[in-house]
């Protein structure tokens, strides 16, 4: 997950953090910090997680935004998503054909 330096997030959270709960729903993905959000939408709402290994809590000010962008923005990261799996994917395939090309 990405922190904005000017996003909801800014100052609560810090690129490193490991969110294990958002409003008191625990979140193991993207997908599930997505849902939680997008019941909510707006108001604060408290995250906990861990930084540098020790448990930590914040207080997150979510915004209004309508159910169109939400889902658009939902729809995005996990297109962002699947596009990191398929680059990855990608570069495996480039090193099996490698191996298969420079091999005698």
């Amino acid at each position: 997950m990405k922190v904005a330096p000017d996003g909801i997030s800014a100052g609560a959270l810090k690129v490193g953090d490991l969110l294990v709960s958002a409003g008191g729903t625990p979140v193991a993905t993207e997908a599930d910090l997505d849902r939680v959000v997008f019941d909510r939408s707006s108001g604060p709402m408290t995250v906990a997680g861990r930084r540098s290994k020790a448990p930590f809590t914040a207080e997150v000010a979510l915004r209004v935004k309508s159910r169109e962008q939400r889902q658009r923005e939902a729809r995005a990261r996990m297109l962002e998503m699947t596009i990191r799996q398929l680059e990855s994917q990608l570069a495996d395939l480039k090193r099996q054909l490698a191996a298969l090309t420079d091999a005698p």
